[in-house]
């Protein structure tokens, strides 16, 4: 009964009956407002699926008249086969549009059953056999087809968006009506807070702040102050008690730290001394080829204890101080700076999973051009770094190399947080940006080595604020070809 009794009276007890009391009247007011709200917010979801719907629809679309057109051209098998996978996934999107519809206004019913019309027409022409002379006509039948179903969408996105202002009206309507009630039970629970505030104070904080004011006291090695009563039996009194004999202690080893506090310091500078000298001669002795073969080393341990992930990231990493090391030449093939952007995104993507994807399309041959080495890994650690990163899903970063005419195009892209266009006149101006660390080199640097090397060439940056970036290089073909296709 007595341990029952002194439970009872713990701080413990009291503190948790004081929040589950202030908890239970949260949750209260939370399911309130959670179950006036739901209906709304189930609207608001139906209205974005929709709306991603619809916008997958066009995207899906225009894919799949890229790939017909692409089979004009030609005439592949692999192209057709893309064109029909791509119009599958096109009817699934229509018909989940059409399932939609019933939900819509008359006049979305209307432009959605419009929209099927059109595709099922646009579909019957795009895989109806074609002559050769009708092509051109064919063509421009299935391009006003596209016109009218952009249109049709757009109007169709239009309305979603004009009935989720509605929904979102309602909401605001809710939310006012919900905080109104808040504020009421938020007031009603104040009184109760500042009622129990009132006791805790004089029960609870007198004996801490008494408790703070003596262990100042103690910290100024103040050992004479009175010592604290130890009437109570809960904590505080535990506490007192263990303060009071925690003074006397103290006393006694604050005396005998004095007399070893001199000693000590004298010892301390000596060591940090001692230290800084073993610091400057192991500094000294660390050489970036000292690191390299460690590295090497450290992958042969990886590799004998079967730590695969491990050993592939230090050969990522030996590769790239390798690239550093040795690369002393001023251009070298394209295949090698595309290597190490490959060594620097796999070791990118451990760091970040899935928030980081890559990809590469190079339509000519890597191995019959040259370009300025540490041209491309400072712009795709920079898309990384500013526009895809600052974003909590990530992106994709993307390299397409291909033949125009007589240039060279290198184009960097990503879909990440995009930049002003101050920004980018800045970067072709060859200015960096302030927080620019990227490896060292910098774009503006990349730019001035390349229009010093190639004096002819064009360089780009295009893009949106929120819609990602494209950095396009254009270089004279002749004059970054290797030495072998140059001399064939």
């Amino acid at each position: 009964m007595g341990d029952k009794k002194e439970k009872a009276k713990s701080i413990k007890t009291r503190v948790l009956v004081f929040l589950g009391f202030i908890v239970a009247v949260f949750l209260l007011s939370n399911l309130y407002s959670i179950n006036s709200s739901q209906r709304f917010e189930e609207q608001l979801d139906r209205l974005v699926e929709r709306y991603y719907t619809i916008n997958e629809f066009i995207s899906v679309y225009d894919s799949n008249m890229e790939l017909w057109q692409r089979y004009l051209r030609d005439r592949e098998e692999n192209s057709w086969s893309m064109f029909v996978s791509s119009g599958t996934r096109l009817k699934e999107l229509l018909a989940q549009m059409v399932r939609d519809a019933d939900d819509m206004s008359e006049e979305g019913f209307l432009r959605v059953q419009s929209i099927r019309n059109l595709y099922h027409h646009y579909d019957s022409l795009a895989r109806a056999p074609l002559e050769p002379k009708d092509e051109m006509k064919r063509e421009l039948q299935l391009w006003e087809i596209s016109e009218l179903m952009k249109r049709y969408t757009e109007e169709l996105l239009q309305d979603n968006l004009t009935f989720g202002n509605r929904i979102h009206e309602d909401i605001r309507r809710n939310v006012v009506m919900g905080q109104q009630n808040a504020f009421l039970l938020m007031t009603a629970v104040m009184v109760v807070c500042i009622i129990f505030g009132r006791c805790i104070t004089k029960w609870l904080l007198d004996p801490i702040l008494a408790l703070a004011s003596f262990v100042r006291q103690v910290g100024m090695e103040n050992f004479d102050i009175k010592e604290l009563p130890v009437r109570r039996r809960d904590e505080i009194g535990q506490l007192n008690l263990a303060v009071n004999q925690m003074k006397d202690s103290m006393k006694s080893v604050i005396t005998t730290l004095h007399e070893k506090q001199e000693l000590t310091e004298q010892l301390y500078e000596q060591e940090m001394e001692l230290e800084k000298a073993r610091f400057s001669a192991l500094q000294s002795q660390i050489n970036p080829h000292f690191l390299f073969n460690t590295l090497n080393v450290i992958n042969g341990m990886a590799d004998m204890e079967g730590a695969g992930t491990t050993g592939e990231l230090i050969r990522s990493l030996s590769r790239l101080f390798r690239y550093s090391l040795e690369n002393h030449s001023d251009r070298v093939p394209l295949f090698q700076e595309l290597t190490v952007i490959k060594d620097y995104i796999y070791i990118e993507k451990k760091r970040f999973g899935e928030r980081l994807s890559y990809v590469l399309k190079a339509d000519v041959d890597l191995e019959s051009y040259e370009i300025p080495s540490f041209t491309l890994q400072p712009l795709v650690e920079n898309s990384i770094r500013h526009g895809i990163l600052v974003r909590p899903k990530g992106g994709v970063v993307a390299i397409r190399i291909m033949e125009r005419g007589e240039e060279l195009v290198i184009q960097v892209l990503d879909n990440g947080a995009g930049m002003e266009k101050a920004q980018r006149e800045m970067l072709l101006a060859g200015k960096e940006r302030q927080d620019n660390h990227a490896s060292g080199i910098g774009t503006g640097n990349v730019f001035r080595r390349l229009r010093l090397m190639f004096p002819g060439c064009r360089i780009r940056i295009s893009g949106r604020k929120g819609r990602g970036t494209c950095v396009e290089i254009r270089i004279n073909a002749k004059e970054c070809r290797t030495h072998e296709d140059s001399d064939s």
